[in-house]
């Protein structure tokens, strides 16, 4: 039997005794057991308990749900036991600071972190409840979380005793945890908040992979003191995410105005903006310039500014024109077309982004006194309606022939990420 293979899984081991072991195994050589333990076999060791292959009589791999243990590069991330009680009040409990931009401390006695203890230990029951006390060799520098599941999203927190914090350990277990919690357990959304001051905690969070999503104005107090709360989530890696689709290449020309040459490059961002429920968000314009008159349909965007960052560019574009804020899911492609009549080479990077909330929308004296944009909510098929009028104009024929294929391309991209999901499925 090779006992390396089993190094780092969750398992279930029997022994000659009859004793069953469940947890992570740690795989030990002979060599290593006959130094540490005068034991000249390969051995498993399950939580502490050092099971040598002479005495395993069945061992399985198994899947863990709820509390599982979870190992970190630096870290285990284990369910809490009575003694740990101790050790967080002294860690954290004690720790004036520690509850500063929430207004609570649950270790804040003796006492107290014992009845807190005590209750996650009973919690456990629960099939979503979930709670880790983050263990670097043997020492218990903190906690993490996830509670208060509902309707498929669940809420994640975190502490770290001060002597261990500024050392990216928070980081690496909210990692490993929203892995697990997405992956894993098939959660579809885990959310987090934090005081717009806690500079740390903003940090963590964003670095962890979480989005910001909204903000409540002095939505926390504590300790006499009030705090914007700032709202968080992540949700699962799509297949997106994973394998990024094939990227468009398009060069067109504009046939509408004689080519006198171009004499200007402009790098511009675009998306096509998809939500969950099949709708498509564009703008409008309704325009009267050298260009003629037209109103016309076309995806929100604008020009990235000299040595702006093209994804960077694109959020903000979107916060302007649409009041969204998005996700990012892939790029499209990059078009490149013309703009005869005023000497321009337009250089268009699409992109592919799903809504996550919709606010004010702040656009510019241009797009609201020349370019009348307005909001369009549309199905796919309204959409390629939309864009079939488009071709009543000479400008609108530029933008249909350009965007057209870009929210085909989109639509293909969507469906098979959901074919693929749906394939999935038990």
């Amino acid at each position: 039997m090779n006992l390396n293979a089993f190094h780092g899984k969750h398992v279930s081991v029997t022994d000659r005794l009859g004793n069953c072991y469940t947890g992570i195994a740690d795989f030990f050589p002979a060599r290593h057991c006959m130094h540490e333990y005068d034991i000249d076999e390969d051995s498993l060791i399950i939580d502490h308990q050092l099971i040598p292959l002479s005495m395993i009589t069945s061992i399985e791999e198994i899947e863990m749900h709820g509390t599982a243990e979870l190992r970190t590069e630096r870290m285990a991330l284990r369910r809490y036991r009575a003694e740990d009680a101790q050790d967080l009040y002294h860690a954290i409990g004690t720790d004036p600071e520690a509850d500063r931009y929430s207004g609570w401390n649950p270790y804040a006695t003796e006492e107290l972190a014992e009845e807190t203890v005590q209750r996650f230990i009973s919690s456990y029951k629960d099939e979503h409840f979930y709670g880790w006390v983050m263990d670097a060799d043997d020492v218990v520098i903190g906690t993490i979380g996830a509670y208060d599941f509902q309707e498929d999203t669940i809420e994640v927190g975190f502490s770290v005793a001060k002597a261990w914090q500024g050392r990216g350990y928070a980081g690496e277990a909210l990692k490993k945890v929203l892995e697990y919690l997405t992956e894993n357990e098939g959660i579809a959304c885990a959310t987090a908040w934090c005081a717009g001051e806690n500079i740390a905690s903003k940090k963590v969070l964003e670095k962890s992979g979480m989005t910001f999503v909204r903000s409540e104005p002095d939505g926390i107090e504590a300790k006499g003191q009030r705090f914007d709360k700032l709202f968080y989530e992540y949700r699962p890696k799509t297949d997106l995410s994973k394998s990024q689709p094939e990227e468009l290449h398009i060069s067109l020309r504009d046939e509408e105005w004689p080519w006198e040459g171009a004499d200007h490059d402009r790098r511009i961002v675009r998306a096509i903006v998809a939500d969950e429920g099949g709708y498509y968000y564009f703008v409008r314009a309704d325009r009267d310039d050298e260009f003629g008159r037209c109103t016309c349909i076309e995806t929100s965007g604008g020009g990235a500014e000299e040595g702006e960052d093209l994804q960077e560019a694109l959020q903000r574009e979107l916060r302007e024109e649409l009041g969204a804020e998005v996700k990012i899911l892939c790029r499209i492609g990059i078009v490149d077309d013309y703009y005869n009549l005023i000497h321009r080479h337009n250089i268009n990077h699409y992109y592919l982004c799903r809504p996550l909330f919709f606010g004010k929308r702040h656009l510019t004296e241009d797009e609201t006194e020349r370019f009348h944009l307005s909001l369009l909510k549309l199905t796919y098929e309204e959409a390629m309606r939309k864009y079939e009028k488009n071709r009543s104009s000479r400008l609108g024929r530029l933008i249909y022939q350009r965007e057209a294929v870009i929210l085909r391309r989109a639509k293909e991209i969507l469906d098979s990420c959901a074919n693929t999901a749906q394939s999935k499925e038990p």
